[in-house]
């Protein structure tokens, strides 16, 4: 009786992990795929924005200082983003694939959030953007030394000519 018992029980786990081989097989091409799909995927992300000059504009700004603190180039940061986007699609595909209902329902929670904290990455660095080039823009156009000079020369003349 027991040893029936046990029998049955062995047979399920083994009918349950010959089930299982089908998604162990997806989940393994879907973390090939993925992994491939993310290095191009980041690499041609990168060039388009260095092409498109986005890097040089960043760049100027506080964003580009922390980044060359961290040692890392302004494309390279980009390829990192687009990558670690692409893997965290597949990784959100794999565990819906493994039907895990805890880790499902706190995945949709961050995936609601997602979409909030890359529209405020984007106006946070449209923003600065904005305020570093106008920075620039007035460092380069008030505080030119020969513009200063002529300005303290014409004021020096008017206030000092005893002839007016």
């Amino acid at each position: 009786m027991v040893q029936n018992e046990i029998m049955n029980s062995l047979y399920a786990m083994f009918d349950q992990f010959i089930a299982f081989i089908p998604t162990l097989v997806a989940i393994i091409l879907l973390i090939i795929i993925g992994t491939i799909l993310g290095k191009a995927l980041g690499k041609i992300g990168a060039k388009v924005l260095d092409k498109i000059g986005l890097d040089d504009l960043v760049d100027r700004t506080v964003i580009g200082g922390m980044i060359r603190r961290g040692q890392m180039s302004t494309v390279g940061f980009f390829d990192a983003v687009i990558r670690w986007f692409i893997y965290i699609i597949f990784a959100i595909i794999i565990l819906d694939l493994l039907n895990i209902e805890v880790v499902n329902s706190f995945v949709d929670l961050i995936i609601f959030y997602i979409p909030l904290v890359i529209s405020a990455l984007i106006v946070l660095l449209i923003g600065l953007l904005i305020v570093t080039s106008s920075a620039i823009y007035l460092r380069e156009s008030l505080f030119q030394p020969d513009w200063m000079k002529d300005l303290n020369g014409h004021l020096l003349e008017l206030h000092l000519d005893p002839a007016d």
